[in-house]
């Protein structure tokens, strides 16, 4: 026993060690107050801590080896506590029977589908050859539960989120690109913020789809763009996971980084009945799976987020965490953005929307304002305007009142309000 807490000391020692000098290599582009203390100063005050019992004999060693160890288990409980159940995959749930009592009618009532469900390795093959969509199917029943047909509202044209007669020419004064936050999620269809812009700045398109990140975002505008080519052009970004997790996911594919290429397109703007037909069978697909089993609970025990306290970081506010070149990734992404809309002599604009863990504790806040630093310089360095929606939101007197997941009705019209005052926004 006391060889096997003399090795525990030593690996406190070098555990302590290493975490901030992978810290140091790694976190150049991004170093905020909390993320020194927890990567930095806390790891190195454990070696420290761990130097001294070994110095001080077996006792210290002792109580070092107990107080680690009872520490560990704690922080693991706490994890195993936050860890939220892992999210139904598309399609499945409870409102999914009544679309399919729907569909069994012959009404196109499918879960809305979004680029991010296509598995990066499988594009679907449309017309013979792998296609990567951006949205769903059009004419698609966004809204089930009406019990009045006469307010169903369906998908347009190329399977966005828009009423009729947005892409009609004349074409769209605005046009907003980005993920589910920008789709309206989490309220009824019709009450998000482009929805909200569209009563006031006229005809605008709304790009948005859950999960799709900067490379779906960049696809859509080149694909979308050009046939319209609206006078300012709103790019969305959601400081919850566009780099910290989609754009990564993204370049993983075979098709969406050639959109960093001039001229790339697939285009989808043409081949709407063909991607309808593969997107219903990808569909059928999901529906037709069985749910997987719950995992046991060692493999939940063993899961690398748990073992990492990704939730209880999490819950903290200390989500943000970017490569080394996923900003430079962005930045050829928004140049790329840019010169599509410079094309038709448009503006690009960055809306930047804040995610509610910068709200729920100080350490969250000091975080995610060193990381949107990141981000605005991004577009700064592009001449890019920002619309800093977090901005006003931290003005609010209760910022988390604003949000169910992703904001509510509340949260959508203070966004809307904010793009409307900018500067940005005036003819």
């Amino acid at each position: 026993m006391r060889h096997l807490i003399t090795a525990f000391c030593w690996c406190a020692v070098a555990a302590g060690a290493a975490v901030p000098v992978a810290f140091a290599v790694q976190g150049q582009q991004f170093v905020s107050t909390p993320r020194l203390m927890l990567l930095g100063a806390a790891p190195a005050a454990i070696a420290a801590l761990a130097l001294l019992a070994l110095w001080r004999g077996q006792a210290a060693r002792s109580l070092f080896a107990i107080y680690a160890a009872a520490l560990g288990v704690a922080l693991l409980g706490v994890e195993l506590y936050l860890r939220v159940p892992e999210a139904t995959p598309a399609g499945r749930g409870g409102s999914h029977d009544a679309a399919a009592a729907l569909r069994a009618e012959g009404v196109r009532a499918y879960p809305h589908f979004c680029g991010s469900m296509v598995e990066a390795a499988k594009p679907i093959i449309v017309d013979g050859r792998p296609a990567q969509p951006v949205a769903g199917m059009s004419r698609n029943l966004l809204t089930p539960e009406l019990p009045d047909r006469g307010r169903w509202r369906f998908t347009d044209r190329h399977g966005f989120n828009n009423p009729d007669g947005q892409w009609d020419l004349p074409g769209p004064a605005v046009m907003a690109v980005g993920d589910s936050f920008t789709f309206g999620a989490d309220v009824p269809i019709g009450r998000g913020f482009v929805d909200r812009l569209r009563e006031r700045a006229g005809k605008t398109l709304n790009l948005g789809c859950g999960g799709n990140g900067p490379l779906l975002e960049l696809a859509g505008l080149a694909e979308f763009g050009p046939p319209v080519r609206p006078a300012r052009v709103l790019w969305v970004f959601y400081e919850g996971n566009d780099l910290t997790k989609d754009l990564d996911d993204e370049l993983t594919s075979a098709i969406l980084p050639q959109y960093l290429k001039p001229g790339f397109t697939q285009n989808l703007a043409t081949r709407q009945p063909a991607l309808d037909l593969a997107i219903e069978a990808l569909l059928k697909t999901y529906l037709g799976a069985p749910v997987p089993a719950p995992a046991p609970g060692a493999a939940v025990a063993l899961n690398r987020s748990v073992l990492t306290l990704e939730f209880l970081r999490t819950s903290l506010g200390l989500r943000h965490r970017v490569r080394a070149d996923m900003l430079g990734q962005f930045e050829a992404v928004l140049r790329r953005a840019k010169d599509i809309v410079a094309s038709w002599n448009g503006s690009l604009i960055l809306v930047y929307l804040p995610a509610q863990t910068r709200y729920t504790t100080a350490l969250g806040q000091w975080d995610a304002e060193a990381y949107a630093r990141q981000v605005k310089s991004v577009a700064d360095r592009l001449h890019i305007p920002v619309i800093d929606v977090a901005a006003a939101v931290g003005r609010h007197a209760d910022p988390n009142s604003l949000y169910q997941g992703h904001f509510n009705e509340a949260g959508y019209a203070l966004v809307a309000e904010t793009i409307l005052a900018s500067a940005s926004m005036k003819p």
